[in-house]
């Protein structure tokens, strides 16, 4: 006489969130939901342990392999990550001072593959990956004022106008004769 058995994945894990085994073959809640909800055990949830849904009752694989998958995933706070117990991937190596853009040849410094979100980007040193154009590069420009919208001039120290230049002990004539009490009554005047 031959036994009819279930396949485990039909079966809830007596460990259920607590479960350590990331190859455990049973059925697992959703790791966001609260503990103790009811399995469905006729629906499979699609994201698997990846699940954010706090009221789904699918099946789901073992919550340790959504720790496993973490660690696969780079931290996006890294390399200012504060979370000393984060389950994301952290770098071995420091952040390249070129971010994530950096074009030198074999350089062994972490390059993020995260997007920045800015645009444009005005950090000189993001460590964020940019698409073309997002990152300003504003070496030879200089901000002007403008109805109220943002335009960019080329800097140019000579703009049709000559510079002036001052000397402290020629600004004023009073002060060349060594006469402090002239040149602070022409000050008090002026």
């Amino acid at each position: 006489m031959e036994v009819d058995r279930k396949p485990p994945f039909d079966t809830e894990c007596r460990f259920n969130l607590k479960c350590t085994n990331p190859t455990c073959h049973f059925a697992h809640q959703s790791p966001a939901a609260p503990p103790g909800i009811t399995l469905d055990m006729n629906d499979t949830c699609d994201f698997g342990p990846a699940c954010e849904n706090r009221k789904c009752a699918g099946r789901h694989p073992s919550p340790a392999q959504r720790q496993q998958h973490k660690l696969e995933v780079d931290c996006k706070f890294a390399p200012h990550c504060t979370n000393p117990s984060c389950a994301f991937r952290h770098p071995e190596m420091p952040a390249c001072r070129n971010g994530a853009d950096c074009k030198a040849p074999g350089c062994a410094f972490t390059h993020s593959q995260i997007m920045c979100r800015y645009t444009p980007c005005t950090k000189p040193n993001c460590p964020f990956k940019h698409t073309e154009g997002q990152k300003g590069v504003f070496k030879d420009k200089v901000w002007t004022p403008g109805n109220g919208e943002h335009r960019l001039a080329p800097f140019s120290e000579n703009q049709g106008e000559k510079e002036e230049l001052i000397i402290p002990e020629q600004q004023n004539p009073a002060l060349q004769n060594g006469d402090a009490a002239t040149a602070a009554a022409q000050d008090i005047v002026a």
